[in-house]
């Protein structure tokens, strides 16, 4: 079986619940706390996961009970974690993250641990024979750029999603932007890496670098992506906001779906709009939704051409 191969980092997440964000020298109090299984890419491949698609995590975790519990919960979800390092003598990485009960907006810190040793050495050439499309979130671009060259010379399609090393600025992405196909990025993101302040304008530079398509995450406002043809946008949906954690992610993954299964990049935005918007209903990086209940919310929301279309192609694998 070939697989969508999510690369990245592995973390486990602890949440408290707050209702203001702490000032400096300032004591809050958590009204809630909770530890849930995280790191961008495993997010991703948890939802991909479960709205039917075949998915691989590739990453490192410590030789420790969290590295465990971690593989444990990927393949609670249909995981494969065939490909999942344990590093000996490091520990799981840990992201401690405040959540505004008003509002679900977040801030984080992270312990990075074991995924500061992920490197494209670590893992067999049969990985990437097995890939049909390989995705990295959050590594740096010069490693990223070694997993993607790889990927792409055994026919895989790639999408990358920087994160915060998207602030290195366009010097730092350039060797690796003709390896994309499917780029990933939020408003401040795509300035930061493109240098330019005008959105569209920041795509074309991204665009003219070598990216196929790039997709920029609009939070409340939806998403916009070009292929260099057009401009395409997508609306998000109103819904009660519990949780942000994972959002990203989520849309990330419903694009994917979408895209490999033939959906048009409008659609495609759709559906990563549907997927975002259900996950942030629901506390936890990895609350992503189930193909049916996505299925469901388009047909509530008069948007049964695409439900209809994602139903046709159920068995695409």
């Amino acid at each position: 079986m070939r697989f969508v191969m999510s690369c990245g980092n592995a973390n486990v997440d602890i949440f408290m619940v707050v209702k203001e964000f702490p000032k400096v020298d300032q004591e809050v109090i958590a009204r809630d706390l909770y530890v849930m299984m995280g790191g961008s890419a495993a997010n991703f491949a948890v939802a991909l996961s479960k709205l039917g698609t075949p998915t691989c995590f590739i990453g490192c975790v410590g030789d420790d009970e969290l590295g465990t519990s971690f593989i444990k919960d990927l393949e609670s979800s249909n995981v494969c974690s065939e490909f999942v390092v344990k590093v000996p003598g490091k520990g799981t990485g840990r992201v401690l993250i405040l959540v505004k009960s008003s509002t679900g907006e977040k801030v984080m810190i992270a312990y990075r641990g074991a995924n500061e040793n992920l490197d494209v050495s670590l893992f067999p050439l049969e990985l990437f024979e097995r890939s049909r499309h390989f995705h990295l979130s959050s590594v740096p671009p010069e490693k990223a750029l070694k997993f993607l060259k790889l990927a792409r010379s055994r026919g895989s399609l790639t999408s990358y999603d920087p994160g915060g090393y998207a602030t290195m600025g366009f010097k730092a992405f350039k060797d690796l932007l003709i390896y994309v196909d499917l780029l990933f990025l939020n408003k401040v993101e795509t300035r930061a890496i493109s240098g330019i302040h005008d959105l569209r304008a920041s795509i074309k530079r991204l665009l003219e670098g070598g990216v196929k398509v790039v997709v920029v995450k609009l939070g409340k406002e939806g998403a916009l992506a070009s292929d260099g043809q057009s401009f395409y946008k997508s609306r998000a949906f109103e819904v009660a906001v519990v949780d942000t954690t994972g959002a990203g992610d989520a849309f990330n993954a419903g694009f994917v779906h979408g895209y490999l299964h033939g959906l048009s990049l409008e659609e495609c935005l759709t559906l990563g709009n549907v997927v975002a918007c259900l996950k942030i209903t629901r506390r936890g990086a990895r609350s992503s939704p189930m193909l049916s209940e996505v299925i469901k919310f388009m047909h509530n929301r008069g948007l049964s051409n695409i439900a209809d279309k994602l139903k046709s192609r159920i068995n695409y694998y």
